[in-house]
């Protein structure tokens, strides 16, 4: 839990969807918390030991090394490693603009309206999903399956890995980036 004497910042009641990256090299879900510009707390996650230095990527804020400082069921709470780029802004983007990580975003993003693609799941499944935005290096789409972060999945011909699941669908990573006239014919 949040120590009452730690500063809070005007994200402080929103959750936010993340992952870390454990010393044992696996990617591990959770709901990030009481984000504030020296920590967070973490929940919906499976927990490390006290003391264990993690790699925390907040949706909407960006990459942050941490290290857990309390655990408890479901959850623990982490102090950030400063850095030289500054958690203030960060925190401050998060509780500004919801859009703060669209912005930072690489390559142009693509609207598909009302675009179905056929999505190879995992265990050889195939699904339609709705491309909620793509771009070069990646896409946002909508399905019914909750796949783990980490998966292999292929859309629309495309090789790619989940990256992260938010509250507006599943992010997927391509393992190469695609030219942006060869994505456009694809998702006609």
């Amino acid at each position: 839990m949040a120590v009452a004497s730690q500063q809070s910042s005007p994200g402080a009641g929103k959750v936010q969807y993340g992952r870390f990256l454990a010393p044992d090299k696996q990617v591990r879900p959770c709901e990030v918390r009481n984000l504030r510009r020296d920590g967070a707390s973490l929940g919906l996650c499976e927990t490390m030991a006290k003391d264990t230095p993690i790699v925390l990527y907040i949706h909407g804020v960006g990459r942050r090394e941490a290290r857990v400082t309390a655990v408890y069921e479901r959850g623990m709470d982490v102090c950030f490693i400063p850095s030289k780029s500054g958690l203030r802004r960060a925190v401050d983007d998060s509780a500004t603009s919801d859009n703060a990580a669209v912005e930072r975003r690489h390559g142009d993003r693509i609207n598909p309206g009302n675009g179905y693609q056929p999505i190879l799941l995992p265990h050889g499944e195939t699904q339609d999903c709705k491309i909620v935005d793509i771009s070069p290096s990646g896409a946002l789409v909508s399905l019914e399956s909750m796949l783990p972060i980490g998966a292999i999945v292929e859309l629309a011909g495309l090789a790619g890995r989940v990256l992260d699941r938010r509250e507006d669908g599943t992010v997927i990573k391509f393992e190469d980036k695609v030219d942006p006239v060869k994505l456009a014919e694809l998702i006609r």
